[in-house]
């Protein structure tokens, strides 16, 4: 091997390399770009442009009561409706959402939750508290199925803040209240959408409060597979080119 071929064969070499550092930085950052934490502990003028409100019920923030700060979400039903707040992520996600809760103020059939859904018109999974049972000390844990059922039910204090949580992976969605496991469900490994809600009875109150949603996109995003195609056909022509120096 002469001294002019093994300098380019180390060039060959370095440029490989280079490719093939640069092709991992770029997917990194672009699984980077996907996955991320949102919070919202309701503190602004008006509500964030994280969130779509609808009705007929009211979405309103409010000094009257608070998690943590001077301000939460207040919630209202107006009969036959309720109220909620929706954030949308754009894709199908994995991952961990919880708001705390007070629905000391529930009363006549209403109910609050935090819900998962797949689209607009299908829910995944919620945790809820009170409902039609009138029992604002009553908690439900509920995934959707046919025919809908309270998959997991359990008491604790109506006047207190409570942690609602939710985890969706693949091993399905779990539950957990004030920091603590309580259900799961292998069913639902991905959502699109979170609610904070409120529903049904006339005249019901709810108070949600340091919302927060840390989630990855449940599929690999084009652009990865797209920056390997690119990347791929370069490092097996520099490939060809070393293994014909080789050859010399």
């Amino acid at each position: 091997m002469t001294l002019e071929v093994f300098k380019m064969r180390k060039k060959v070499l370095r440029k490989a390399s280079l490719v093939l550092t640069c092709l991992g930085y770029a997917v990194y950052l672009n699984q980077v770009a996907v996955a991320g934490t949102i919070t919202d502990g309701f503190e602004g003028a008006a509500l964030s442009p994280i969130w779509s409100a609808s009705g007929p019920g009211t979405e309103t923030l409010t000094t009257s009561l608070a998690h943590s700060g001077i301000q939460s979400l207040q919630l209202s039903t107006s009969l036959p409706l309720g109220a909620t707040v929706q954030h949308d992520f754009g894709s199908d996600q994995t991952g961990s959402v919880s708001v705390w809760v007070q629905g000391q103020s529930l009363c006549c059939g209403t109910g609050l939750g935090l819900q998962i859904e797949e689209d607009n018109t299908s829910w995944l999974a919620i945790f809820q508290q009170s409902g039609n049972n009138n029992c604002n000390s009553c908690f439900a844990a509920r995934v959707y199925g046919s025919p809908e059922t309270a998959d997991y039910t359990f008491n604790a204090s109506a006047s207190a803040w409570n942690l609602l949580q939710l985890d969706v992976g693949t091993g399905g969605v779990t539950f957990s209240f004030d920091g603590a496991f309580v259900f799961t469900n292998p069913s639902v490994t991905k959502f699109r959408l979170v609610d904070l809600t409120i529903w049904a009875g006339f005249g019901g109150t709810a108070y949600f409060d340091d919302f927060s949603a840390t989630t990855t996109n449940a599929s690999p995003e084009p652009s990865s597979w797209i920056l390997f195609g690119m990347g791929l056909p370069v490092v097996w022509a520099l490939r060809r080119h070393r293994l014909a120096l080789f050859a010399r």
